[in-house]
């Protein structure tokens, strides 16, 4: 499975050793991540590993075994301490990892101001919704069902922002069914509409209906630029606003433009 992600077609590759391991395997897995993280050619993808969060006996270990890592996923946030102090033990350890924050909580999305600021290393912050729903005593026994229903609104809603005010990217978490392009397509879509930038994904076959969702078409390429002339040409003319295809378009719309061109770059 690790050489599995190393080749696929992900832009990122995330090695788990917090909730996909046994406690009993922690110790084989830690072993096996870390001559992962020597061993394979990633292809230029960004290579990130999830450790097991701070109280546990395992967190230590991990960080120590793994510090060389371009990323470090951090779960369970719930507030700046548990930034702070894995951002302590990198910096003992010399590593210039970044970090990626998991807000999987009632208590973490409302912490989320002090949060996505708490280390110059947060790069990401990443919505976990199984642990969200379960802290909210939400009904549900399918990770990432819920997506784009009212239960997950406010948390996405925050994370999206306090990420993007922060210079960070939000990420959504994953869809646990596999086997359902539609639901996952549709949780997706949900998530690029609230401003997330990309989605995890836990098997091959969803990482191009992800790139799908994330990634603006051609058509969508095409008119920002045509966009981008239009309001290119109004400026020479020593207008604010110009009308284009029916509608006005103005400075937001030269903003909302280049946004689209750079995710598609």
């Amino acid at each position: 499975m690790l050489e599995k992600a190393a080749a696929s077609g992900a832009d990122e590759v995330v090695f788990d050793l917090e909730d996909a391991v046994a406690p009993a395997a922690k110790d084989a897995a830690r072993s096996a991540v870390a001559d992962a993280l020597h061993s394979l050619d990633f292809g230029g993808k960004l290579v990130a590993v999830r450790v097991n969060a701070q109280p546990t006996p395992f967190w230590q270990h991990d960080l120590e075994a793994v510090a060389h890592a371009e990323a470090i996923v951090v779960p369970k946030v719930d507030g700046a301490s548990s930034v702070l102090m894995t951002s302590r033990v990198l910096d003992d350890a010399g590593s210039p990892a970044r970090l990626e924050l998991l807000i999987e909580s009632a208590r973490g999305a409302t912490a989320l101001n002090d949060v996505a600021r708490a280390s110059p290393r947060v790069e990401a912050l990443v919505f976990g919704p199984g642990d969200y729903a379960a802290s909210l005593g939400v009904v549900e026994l399918k990770i990432g069902a819920l997506a784009g229903r009212v239960a997950f609104a406010w948390a996405m809603g925050a994370i999206a922002a306090h990420a993007h005010a922060a210079g960070a990217a939000p990420v959504d978490g994953p869809y646990a069914d596999i086997r359902d392009r539609e639901g996952f397509v549709e949780s997706a879509r949900y998530a690029a509409a609230l401003g997330f930038v990309g989605k995890w994904c836990i098997h091959p076959d969803q990482v191009p209906w992800a790139n799908e969702v994330f990634t603006p078409t051609d058509e969508q390429v095409a008119e920002a630029e045509a966009i981008l002339a239009a309001w290119a040409d109004a400026l020479g003319d020593g207008r604010g606003a110009v009308a284009f295809e029916g509608r006005m378009i103005d400075e937001a719309s030269r903003r909302m433009a280049e946004s689209v061109v750079a995710r598609r770059r």
